[in-house]
């Protein structure tokens, strides 16, 4: 049944894989990312890339990669490598020194991936080796390294190394190109070798290299002594004989030979051992027993130790035979058996024996030998010493076989050494002790017995000397094999040991205890002794280097004390990169590429472009493309980033970034890839008219659209003609010809780039001018004087004024037959024509001149000059300027006008300005009505001077200009010059400037301060103080200072500069200090450095004091600024330091810490004991073991060593701290017993174990593999509920799952890169907080105990969505140009939409359903509104929605149109009708420079309020360019504007406010009071031949304001502005309701005139005097104009003669004029004086007759009151009346 259902299950599956197979197969596989390529020799590139499409449910069946790849530069000739199964691929059969460039795709069945980016790389070129080297490693071993030249060079297929030993022939060995050594071991010791290394390409082309030769390092013989003689030379003599060991087998030099020999029958360990020199192979055993059995062996030395000894050879010294059995050098055995002992010993004899026995002949002549002579003593060592001696004499008979020495130490009197040598007559003698006396003699032996002993040598061996140590550390790669040699000189050679810096334990020459120990099998230690030298070599060999093993190595020699040297190890990793982005980005947009390289050290990484080199650097000021970097020093990574602010088209192409490190560099190709839109319709398109047949066609490029436009098509067609003309330019400019007159056309624009052709804009009509009607129109002409005409013309009205250039007149007398001509440029209308001559008939027309070169001139005209003169108005008087910042207010009076010259009215005045005194600037002209005196000036530069000019005209022309030059007030100092800062100390910096170069300075305010802080101060300097020390800062700060100058009240322009105080001491010690024991000699100091705010400045060291506990100071130590931690070495043991530290910089030390205590360990004797108690606890997988310290307490330890195995002890180790007292042994085996064992240790040794033996207990059911399937649902419940299902399958359906296992859910969004978790056993499970509107990803595994299944299949489904919020930030901008384009931008919500509902409306109250809707389908967050109103705020509402609803209505953003001011009225001024300050003023004003479009009005806008957010504001409108404004209150201040009304009502921007105030009521009793005493009859009789204004010549009267009032009288236009004299003549009344102290003060006030009689009376008389005065000025004044008229009469006479003095004449008229203008002036003032005179009698009778008419004004001030609120009503009245205010000036 199970395989039933087995088998089904089986078949879903297949179909479900065939069906997931097909959709595979036909979805597009992702593109595959190019992670490196690496070049491998000249002719191989390695290439590896990562395919996203390997995921964690995705296997690799039937996915295959194409790899094509082509030389770079070349890309006609492609190559490709298909159906690659891995994901890297070699490539080979490349050309050498060849950069190529390489993609991949990935494919599968039918479907394939897009190809990947480039890589590209370059083969190495085909080049000789840099060096090869042969390096011994042991006695058997020596490794081959070579090394490639700087270019990467390399060979393509193998290497060949011939290698042999010495003499011999060679062998061969073929290595893998990747290989850069190579290991030769089981050679022979110190044998020498030769090697040779040769590489073959591709080409057959060999490469080899020189011959480098080694030989290994000896070593003790393999093999014993050979042939192996005794024989028996005399009674207890024996000769021993031997033969070297086979020279392949010696593994060095022999050096000794060592004779062991024992009697037989002796006790177990009795062995008489002799060392003999290498010559003679004999040696002479003397003093033996007779009549007994020896047996005898020998074994060669070296210097690395002894080898095996030879087999034992047995001899019998009775009777001079030799017994036992004997070995032939053939090895053969022979030899009698006599008995079964004698078989044993035989047999036994037979194979301990390698050499055979013979007889020897015994001498029985007895001659002793004779004494050695000349015994010399050199002392070779520390530990030996040299004997030289001479032979003594011997017989022939009896040869000298050996030599007996006796050492003995003189220090302690007894003997040393008891040595028997060979026949030489020289040995050394080792192993004595430094700087010690001793005493040598020596006895010399013969076949029979030994001589006397020699006289004593006394010899003191040298001291020992002090190792020497030197070290060499080294810089390696990754990989690599690391080398560190250290080199120890001494005598005795010491014993040298290799430690890794802070572990306790060394390194062993055996790779399996460090692999033990310090859990690295790639160390050993391999050493080398030269006994000569007195020298030892001591290598710490680290294969397959990594970046851990990078750092600080120790070599400690063992002396007394102990020589210790650190060494660092330096391991280079090259670059390579992590990470390279490729990048698709829009141009006009900020773009970034990252590269991620990895290095040791860090490398140095370079953005450039790929096609011509350029370098990128760091950001500065102004610069688009830039470099930022980041760097993490732990994991050595570099981040180099280049950064595009805002992309051009030229960005797009290739960019490399390239990682380097010394000689070594590689790189990355990385393309950038830029998308451009094709161009947008073009902007601001205008037509313009230039003639009757051409219009010219301007426009602007798109808006916003930055990238390049190759060309331009223009598309027309007239009126309403179908047929289109197109025409190109690559200019935003064209004219277009051939064209009809007065024909409308209609245009349009579209650009073209190399990416298309763009829209078309919006069509544009013009219509060309027409050709006619285009004469100048009511042409008139006036005969001035006989030799002046007045010409007047108009503008054609059938052309606008634009296209017209000027104006031609031609002119010439009635029977002449040439005209004269003279051009006038521009729009002008009038024109004089002067000195042509007395009343003569001419003939005139003036023709228009056209932009376009043509003339339409007009109907002639004939004239005849008059012999009358029209003269022009005299010129104004008195012309004062008032300058401010950017006004100038000028006040004149108006001109005098001889009696009976009607013709010499004003109409108005002209006042000219210009800005300096030279010609250049440009000459502006306003006009003022008649009625004002007075005009501001506006919109002025501040500080510059202004040539100002008024003049009178009128119907006859100007009069001569009046001008005064004056200087605006500046408008605040500019910023100062050359500011510096330059620090005095540390807490002082000095700041300099000189004054500004613009604007007066009364005083500076230094301001300064740290960023970032509040701490500022200030400081203000008078002038010609230009600098200020800034005092009481802190220490190494940054300040920064600001510079404002100051003109009185006005503010400068503010400079800021920046300086820092100098680096001062610190000011706090080191923090943290701490001391610790590291052993019995050794303290460990540890510290922090001081806080930041008190080093001041950086910390260059520490400086160390170290004294013992109450001693004095034994020591000072400076240390480098980065160190945090210093060891304190050859310590006494147990003793206690204090040690205290301070920090140190440039400037000198600060204060020290307080001095901190510690104790060295005591020193270490013996090893530690085994640790007092131990127990274990164990679980089916762990044990945990726990243990008490040892309980000698006065013996250190060093830490603890913790091993355990499966039955057998120690098979694993663990070092662990001296502190540790558990462990816990984890991951083993259930049911399994282990014995566990812990050892101390400290620098003596480690203590005997203290072993347990533990069991594990058996497995957990909860532990056993889970065997279960799951199949999940999900179900969406709300916008943030999901609820998940899933059914739990078993192999065997009839188990159920069982309670004791639980399920954990992972889920996440999909855009989330992070899962969350949940725990649960029950099912189903609902899971909420999720976002609503979003696709989520669920899946579930079981979990028992420590067992746990893999996450099953994932499920999706998504969340229900929600009513969005509403979107947040609407912000509304305009186009800068033309102003008619908004762009609306916001922050959609975030949850999911499918669009926006925009709301826009000029009227905020309206409802929103009246309001204009947009519908804004999608996500996007921005909009742009067009042809919007000019001059017009808009209001906007944003709403967002999706299938759940749509969201409330954002906040209202109000849009405000930006105001420009030249599209606002101009030169507006206010002029005050009835003396300054009066509540009826005039504005005047200009209209705006450049209109926005048709005006249809003006509105004046005034108030009093003083703030605009609280103004309301009163309006008027006029359709004219001034407006009246009467009834203003007293005492006011108004705020006035004018703004532009256009078609629609559209209201432009506002004119600059001007302000107004008005008189106080203090002012107008005070004027009203002071004026009293000097007012006459409020009657004034008009001069004979006056023409009234009025029809009436009743006294008028008009109440102004509530307690003043005016009259007025019909007097001449000019007199209306009457001088002091004149006003006598009018009338001032008392209010009727005055209060008593006003009677009073009105009694003072007519005592007062009292007074003022007598003044006049006195006055009188001056005014007679001054009569006769002006009569001599008058009689001066005809005769000058007799001589005038005589000069005017000479000057018309040479005009006729002279036309080229026509100007000069029209001078001399002017003068004329002038001087009749003066004449008629003296008149008048003689008829002034004389109504003066009369004036001053009536006086007298006008004082009389106040008194009564004083009591009679509280009564007519009732009727004064009644008489103005009438007139209030009508206010236009006083606009056509001659008003004289009782309080205006003089």
């Amino acid at each position: 049944m199970w395989f039933r259902v087995d088998a089904c299950l089986l078949g879903i599956v297949v179909c479900v894989v065939d069906i997931l197979t097909e959709r595979v197969a036909s979805v597009k596989l992702p593109q595959p990312e190019i992670i490196s390529t690496s070049v491998v020799s000249p002719s191989e590139i390695l290439v590896r890339w990562h395919d996203p499409g390997l995921g964690e449910f995705q296997q690799l069946d039937g996915r295959q990669y194409n790899i094509k790849y082509h030389k770079h530069q070349h890309r006609g000739h492609r190559l490709q490598v298909s159906g690659v199964k891995d994901t890297r691929a070699v490539i080979t059969r490349l050309q050498s020194n060849t950069t190529y460039v390489f993609r991949v795709k990935t494919v599968k069945g039918q479907g394939s991936s897009a190809w990947s980016d480039t890589a590209v790389n370059r083969t190495y070129p085909l080049d000789t080796f840099v060096q090869v080297e042969a390096t011994t490693v042991t006695s058997t071993s020596i490794i081959v390294a070579w090394t490639l030249p700087r270019k990467h060079v390399n060979t393509s297929l193998d290497y060949t190394i011939f290698w042999s030993e010495e003499q011999q022939e060679a062998n061969t060995v073929k290595v893998s190109a990747e290989s850069r050594s190579h290991l030769f071991d089981n050679l022979i010791p110190g044998r020498r070798y030769n090697f040779r290394l040769v590489s073959k390409a591709n080409g057959d082309s060999v490469v080899s290299t020189a011959t480098v030769s080694t030989a290994t390092f000896t070593d003790r013989p393999s093999k014993p002594p050979r042939n192996l003689k005794l024989q028996v030379q005399g009674q207890g003599v024996v000769r021993v004989s031997w033969s070297p060991p086979p020279a392949r087998k010696r593994h060095g030099i022999i050096t000794q030979y060592k004779i062991q020999y024992k009697r037989r029958g002796s006790r177990r360990g009795d062995v008489c051992t002799v060392m003999t020199s290498r010559k003679p192979l004999e040696y002479i055993l003397t003093d033996l027993e007779e009549s007994a059995t020896y047996r005898v062996r020998v074994a060669a030395r070296t210097v690395n130790g002894t080898g095996p000894y030879s087999k034992w050879g047995s001899v019998d010294t009775e009777g001079g035979r030799v017994g036992g059995e004997d070995v032939d050098t053939d090895g053969r055995r022979r030899g009698n058996r006599k008995s079964r002992k004698g078989k044993r010993k035989g047999s036994k004899n037979r194979a301990d024996s390698d050499t055979p026995s013979t007889t020897a002949m015994v001498s029985t002549e007895s001659v002793y030998p004779g004494i050695p002579d000349n015994l010399h003593v050199v002392d070779v060592a520390s530990t030996s010493v040299g004997l030289r001696w001479t032979a003594p004499v011997v017989p022939e008979c009896c040869p000298l076989v050996a030599y007996r020495i006796l050492v003995q130490d003189m220090t302690v009197n007894q003997l040393e050494r008891d040595i028997v040598t060979g026949t030489n007559t020289e040995t050394v003698i080792e192993l004595l002790d430094p700087g010690t006396l001793y005493a040598i003699n020596i006895t010399s032996f013969n076949v029979r017995r030994s001589s006397e002993q020699s006289p004593m040598v006394y010899v003191t061996t040298s001291p020992a000397v002090f190792p020497v140590m030197q070290v060499f550390g080294g810089t390696v790669l990754v990989g690599g094999r690391a080398n560190l040699t250290c080199i120890v000189r001494g005598d005795p050679i010491p014993t040298v040991s290799w430690y890794r810096q802070g572990m306790m334990a060394p390194f062993y020459e055996q790779r399996s205890l460090n692999m033990l120990v310090h859990a690295q099998h790639d160390v050993m230690v391999i050493k080398q002794i030269h006994l000569a030298q007195r020298r030892i070599e001591s290598h710490l060999i680290i294969d397959a280097v990594q970046l851990q093993h990078s750092g600080n190595y120790i070599c400690s020699a063992e002396s007394d004390p102990a020589v210790n040297a650190t060494v660092q190890l330096h391991v280079h990793a090259l670059p390579r990169f992590l990470e390279v982005e490729r990048k698709h980005a829009v141009v006009s947009q900020a773009a970034a590429v990252s590269c991620v390289v990895s290095g040791v050290p860090l490398p140095h990484v370079v953005w450039s472009r790929f096609e011509d080199g350029l370098i990128f650097h760091d950001k500065e000021a102004g610069s688009r493309v830039y470099v930022t970097s980041s760097v993490d020093e732990e994991t050595h990574i570099v981040n180099k980033t280049l950064h595009f602010s805002a992309l051009r088209l030229s960005d797009e192409g290739n960019y490399t970034c390239q990682a380097k490190r010394g000689e070594y560099s590689t790189w990355r190709v990385v393309p950038l890839t830029l998308e451009v839109p094709p161009p947008p319709p073009v902007s601001n398109i205008q037509a313009v008219a230039v003639s009757p047949s051409k219009i010219s066609i301007v426009w602007e490029d798109p808006i916003d659209y930055k990238f390049p436009i190759t060309a331009y098509n223009i598309i027309y067609r007239p009126g309403r003609s179908r047929r289109l003309r197109t025409v190109n330019t690559t200019s935003r400019r064209l004219e277009i010809g051939d064209l009809h007159p007065n024909l409308t056309y209609t245009m349009s624009v579209r650009a073209i780039n190399t990416h298309g052709v763009g829209k078309i804009s919006p069509q544009v009509e013009a219509r060309t001018l027409p050709n006619t009607d285009l004469q100048p129109a009511n042409v008139s002409a006036v005969a001035l004087n006989s030799s002046m005409i007045q010409l007047e013309w108009e503008a054609p009205s059938h052309i606008d004024p634009i296209y017209i250039q000027g104006y031609t007149i031609y002119y010439k007398r009635m029977n002449d037959s040439r005209s004269e001509k003279l051009f006038l440029a521009g729009n002008r209308n009038k024109q004089f024509l002067v000195g042509l001559g007395q009343e003569d008939n001419f003939v005139l027309r003036i023709a228009t001149v056209l932009t376009w070169g043509e003339e339409a001139p007009s109907r002639e005209i004939r004239i005849r000059k008059s012999a009358s003169e029209r003269v022009p108005p005299p010129a104004p008087r008195r012309l004062v300027a008032t300058p401010s910042t950017n006004s100038i207010q000028l006040t004149w009076r108006a001109p005098v006008i001889p009696a009976g010259r009607t013709d010499m009215q004003v109409r108005g005045y002209k006042v000219r300005y210009q800005m300096g005194l030279v010609r250049g600037f440009p000459e502006r002209e306003v006009r003022v009505p008649d009625r004002l005196l007075t005009y501001t000036l506006g919109n002025l530069a501040s500080g510059q001077v202004y040539r100002v000019m008024v003049a009178a005209f009128n119907e006859q022309g100007d009069s001569r200009f009046i001008s005064v030059t004056t200087r605006t007030e500046d408008a605040g100092p500019g910023p100062v010059v050359g500011a510096t800062t330059t620090p005095m100390s540390s807490s002082e910096i000095l700041v300099q400037w000189l004054a500004p170069s613009r604007g007066h300075v009364t005083h500076y305010h230094v301001r300064y301060w740290r960023p970032g802080k509040r701490d500022k101060q200030s400081a203000t300097l008078y002038i010609p103080n230009t600098q200020y020390i800034a005092g009481s800062l802190r220490k190494f700060s940054k300040y920064r200072f600001e510079i404002i100058p100051y003109n009185d009240q006005q503010i400068g322009e503010v400079v800021v500069v920046y300086a820092s105080t100098m680096i001062d001491r610190p000011d706090a010690p080191p923090r943290k200090v701490d001391m610790t024991a590291i052993n019995a000699t050794a303290l460990l100091v540890n510290w922090e450095p001081p806080l930041k705010a008190n080093q001041n400045g950086p910390i260059s060291g520490y400086k160390l004091v170290l004294k013992k506990k109450a001693g004095k100071r034994m020591a000072s130590f400076n240390v480098a600024g980065g160190r945090r931690n210093y060891t304190f070495k050859n310590l006494e043991p147990g003793t206690a330091y204090r040690v205290r530290v301070s920090a140190m910089n440039i400037r000198g030390t600060g204060p020290s810490s307080s001095w901190s205590m510690e104790r060295t360990d005591k020193i270490e004797q013996r090893p530690p004991a085994s640790p007092a108690a131990m127990d274990t606890n164990v679980t089916s997988s762990r044990i945990h073991v726990t243990w008490k310290p040892p309980r000698d307490i006065g013996v250190p330890v060093l830490g603890y060593i913790l091993g355990y195995g499966r039955y057998i002890p120690e098979v694993y180790r663990h070092v662990l701290s001296p502190g540790t007292r558990n462990f816990t042994l984890t991951n083993l085996e259930p049911d399994t017993g282990y014995i566990v064992s812990v050892r101390a240790y400290n620098n003596i040794g480690e203590s005997l174990p203290k072993f347990v033996v533990g069991r594990t207990g058996k497995a957990d059911p909860k532990d056993l593999p889970i065997k279960i399937s799951l199949k999940m649902r999900a179900a969406t419940l709300s916008a943030s509920q999901i609820q998940i299902t899933w059914n739990t399958v078993t192999p065997d359906l009839k188990k159920k799952v069982t309670s004791d296992i639980y399920f954990l859910i992972r889920f996440s969004a999909l855009e989330e890169s992070e899962y969350q978790y949940l725990n649960t056993s029950g099912i189903p499970v609902t899971i909420d907080n999720l976002h609503a509107g979003t696709k989520y990803e669920f899946a579930v595994k079981a979990l028992r105990g420590s067992k746990e299944t893999g996450w099953s299949l994932p499920v999706y489904n998504n969340t229900f969505q929600t009513v969005p919020t509403s979107p947040s930030n609407l912000t509304v901008t305009s186009d800068p140009v033309t102003h008619t384009t908004l762009t609306l931008t916001w922050i959609p919500p975030k949850t999911a939409v499918n669009g926006f509902l925009i709301y826009a409306a000029t009227d905020p109250s309206l409802n929103i359903r009246d309001w204009d809707l947009t519908v804004w389908p999608g996500s996007r967050d921005s909009m742009r509104v067009q042809k919007v109103k000019p001059h017009t705020k808009y209001y906007f509402h944003i709403q967002s929605r999706n299938s759940a609803g749509t969201s409330p209505l954002s906040e209202r953003v109000t849009y405000s149109p930006p105001e420009d001011p030249r599209t606002a009225p101009s030169d507006i001024s206010l002029h005050p009708l009835y003396g300054s300050k009066s509540t009826t003023v005039e504005v005047t004003w200009s209209p705006p420079v450049v209109p926005s479009g048709p005006i249809v009005s003006y509105v004046v806008l005034y108030t009093t309020a003083a703030d605009n957010s609280e103004a309301v504001w009163e309006e008027k409108t006029e359709e004219s360019l001034s407006c009246l404004l009467i009834g203003l209150n007293y005492n006011a201040t108004y705020r006035i504007k004018v703004k532009a009304r256009y078609s629609g009502g559209v209201l432009g921007p506002a004119s600059p406010v001007l302000s107004y105030s008005t008189l106080s009521y203090s002012d107008i009793e005070k004027r009203q009071l002071g004026r009293m005493s000097t007012d006459t009859s409020p009657v004034t009789t008009p001069r004979p031949g006056h023409v009234a204004r009025r029809t009436t010549s009743t006294p008028q009267t008009l109440y102004v304001g509530v307690r003043v009032t005016a009259t007025w009288h019909d007097t001449p236009r000019h007199q209306e502005r009457a001088t002091p004299g004149d006003r006598q003549h009018q009338g001032t009344q008392l209010e009727p309701n005055a209060t008593p102290r006003q009677t009073n003060g009105t009694s003072k006030q007519m005592e007062h005139q009292n007074n003022s009689m007598e003044h006049h009376a006195r006055q009188m008389e001056h005014q007679n005097n001054s009569m006769e005065h002006h009569a001599r000025q008058m009689e001066h004044q005809n005769n000058s104009m007799e001589h005038h008229a005589r000069q005017m009469e000479h000057q018309n006479n040479s005009m006729e003669h002279h036309e080229h003095q026509n100007r000069q004449m029209e001078h001399q008229n002017n003068s004329m004029e002038h001087h009749a203008r003066q004449m008629a002036h003296q008149n008048n003032s003689m008829e002034h004086h004389a109504r003066q005179m009369e004036h001053q009698n009536n006086s007298m009778e006008h004082h009389a007759r106040q008194t009564e008419h004083q009591k009679n004004l509280m009564e007519h001030h009732v009727n004064l009151t009644e008489h103005h609120n009438n007139l209030m009503e009508h206010p236009q009245l006083g606009r056509y009346k001659t008003l004289t205010h009782h309080t205006s000036s003089a």
